[in-house]
């Protein structure tokens, strides 16, 4: 199988795999949305605050590296990679269960500790994660990762109803979380390869953390970035209001999730086949612009006439008030799926450090959320915010790349500038319109927005030059169908 078979392959089973993930997730968090309150709602939004805080603090890039090195495949190595994750798990774990009073009182449930100090077994279970799916994403094939991500979704997907309904609070919440690790690790070794081995190797182990110290420093940047607004929100604002806002996100973030994993997935392994060709690598760095620029383009046009309406007929209208800040929650998904392509391909060269600086330049906005905050101004100036500091980390992503590594900053600036401007058209239209829940309405603007977004796309040369070779292989298999088709026919007639 050639590289490009390979590699449509691994498009179709990642995207089909969390096209199915992030289904069953959303309908989990539709279910929970709909059966608890939004006070409810709102704590349970603070344990998920509290499991990603304390996991992305500790997060030293394990899988990446066992994808990204050249002696990824070694048992010994891989023997080091679970150690680490053992030990993580085991001091997360600790750190949630001992700190779980002050987080009680930062977010102002203090009826809610005993839940948090539950948490304590969500990173000590996950530190037994088995790294073989991982392994086998350097030979692109990634049945393995998709079942491990599915796997969890579909069980607790098919418990929160029941469990949501019996339990009645945040509680169910809790238990559904603790489920999901279980299955995660379960399925992990379903599928492993190879058995489960820790191997103790201080090259290895010193490895690791040479790579990874930059992304546990990033660690709590990526947490100021996905959970930062929702700390503010909690902290300074109703649980309520925190449960509108955490509604909005999920909703928002679900595209942006499957195609990142999707992405990333891919994008990482195609980087760093060709990390020591320098033409072929900025090839694929721009034919990868191109396409996220499309797909984030198309799908932030599409939410941004459409989220509101959709969060109306899924989770009813006690969340109406998400309407005052819901473009600018698009706008900054949008931008940060734009972010994955210099991010990965800075990774693919061993840069690690250009997520982390990018990260503290996004992170840089938080304190406008904190003063807007603090001042009681409308969710609206929160989610303008992220959006602002999500461009500000794009530009400097770009900018550092084209300067350490000599990726070219043009090779990607006009599909992205033309993804911003479509996007930002899109919302000034809908702004004027006031679009409101008429779905007839809806859905011609958004057809009419996709269709001008791919027109326009199509200006770019690249994208032409890869449809037209689509079409034609698409072509060439079709007329060997019908030969063979032909062939078998005439055949039957002889006989």
């Amino acid at each position: 199988m050639s590289l490009r078979q390979k590699v449509v392959k691994g498009v179709f089973t990642v995207t089909g795999g969390n096209v199915v993930a992030q289904g069953l997730a959303f309908t989990r968090i539709a279910i929970l949305a709909n059966l608890l309150s939004k006070e409810d709602f709102g704590i349970a939004a603070t344990f998920l605050v509290t499991i990603a805080f304390l996991t992305m603090l500790g997060d030293l890039g394990i899988d990446r590296l066992l994808v990204q090195a050249r002696d990824g495949e070694e048992k010994p190595f891989q023997g080091a990679a679970h150690l680490l994750l053992a030990i993580r798990g085991l001091i997360v774990g600790a750190i949630i269960f001992f700190s779980a009073g002050l987080i009680g009182l930062l977010f102002d449930v203090p009826d809610a500790i005993w839940a948090f100090r539950c948490l304590a077994i969500v990173p000590i279970v996950k530190g037994f994660t088995h790294t073989d799916c991982r392994r086998l994403e350097r030979q692109l094939r990634f049945k393995a990762t998709v079942f491990v991500e599915v796997f969890p979704q579909l069980i607790i997907a098919i418990a929160a109803w029941p469990i949501a309904t019996w339990l009645g609070d945040y509680s169910a919440v809790l238990w559904l979380v603790i489920a999901q690790a279980v299955s995660t690790v379960i399925g992990s070794h379903i599928v492993a390869k190879r058995p489960y081995r820790i191997t103790f190797n201080i090259n290895y182990l010193m490895r690791f953390l040479s790579f990874g110290w930059p992304l546990l420093v990033n660690g709590l940047l990526i947490f100021g970035i996905f959970h930062g607004d929702r700390v503010i929100v909690g902290t300074w604002y109703t649980m309520g209001e925190l449960g509108v806002y955490s509604v909005a996100f999920a909703l928002l973030q679900a595209p942006k999730m499957l195609i990142t994993r999707s992405a990333s997935a891919l994008m990482l392994p195609l980087f760093s086949r060709v990390q020591d060709d320098h033409e072929a690598f900025c090839q694929r760095y721009r034919q990868s612009g191109i396409a996220l620029a499309l797909i984030s383009s198309c799908i932030a046009v599409v939410l941004i006439i459409s989220a509101f309406p959709l969060i109306i007929l899924i989770y009813g209208e006690k969340y109406s008030a998400v309407n005052s800040f819901l473009v600018w929650l698009v706008i900054m998904q949008a931008v940060r799926l734009l972010r994955v392509v210099p991010i990965l391909a800075a990774m693919a060269l061993g840069d690690t450090k250009n997520l982390m600086y990018s990260n503290m330049w996004r992170n840089s906005t938080l304190s406008i959320a904190v003063i807007a905050a603090v001042m009681d101004y409308e969710l609206m100036w929160i989610a303008a915010a992220g959006c602002l500091g999500e461009i500000i980390a794009l530009l400097y992503s770009m900018i550092r790349l084209a300067r350490r590594q000599r990726i070219a900053f043009g090779l990607i600036a006009w599909p992205f500038i033309l993804s911003g401007l479509w996007i930002a058209l899109t919302a000034a239209i809908t702004s004027l319109l006031e679009i409101g829940t008429n779905w007839g309405v809806v859905i011609g603007i958004s057809t009419a927005m996709l269709i001008c977004v791919l027109l326009s796309m199509l200006s770019i040369s690249d994208l032409r030059t890869e449809l037209s070779r689509a079409i034609s292989i698409v072509r060439k298999k079709s007329i060997a169908i019908q030969s063979d088709a032909v062939a078998i026919n005439d055949i039957a007639q002889r006989k």
